[in-house]
């Protein structure tokens, strides 16, 4: 399961479509709209380029995407993903990495190891 579907997401389903095991991708995305191409927004709105040029690929075949949904809460025990419109979805079915350990990190996560090691090496 991938949370969250902007211009890296995709590249990553892109990517575990062509390499990675079998099964299909879950994507969940709270925007709206799928992933563009975000670095030619400002020269689509000077007019340079059309509209259609802030497309990207359709997600590889079977990748399901589900746009407008928000994960609320993770629940590691029981490997399932809260969403914002009542749904509990199972953490590894369907997705890329089958009964492959649940690793899941936010930014709180991210920053506090980035510290300890920055204060480990000082």
């Amino acid at each position: 399961m991938v949370v969250g579907y902007g211009p890296a997401a995709h590249r990553l389903v892109d990517r575990l479509g062509h390499h990675g095991p079998p099964r299909p991708a879950t994507v969940l995305g709270a925007e709206r709209e799928p992933a563009c191409n975000r670095p030619l927004l400002t020269a689509v709105l000077d007019g340079s380029p059309p509209a259609r040029a802030l497309r990207l690929p359709e997600p590889p075949l079977g990748t399901v995407v589900r746009l407008g949904v928000r994960v609320v809460a993770v629940d590691r025990r029981r490997r399932l993903v809260h969403t914002d419109d009542g749904a509990l979805r199972g953490a590894d079915s369907p997705g890329p990495h089958g009964n492959a350990e649940l690793r899941l990190t936010d930014r709180r996560d991210r920053t506090a190891r980035e510290k300890a090691t920055k204060d480990a090496s000082s």
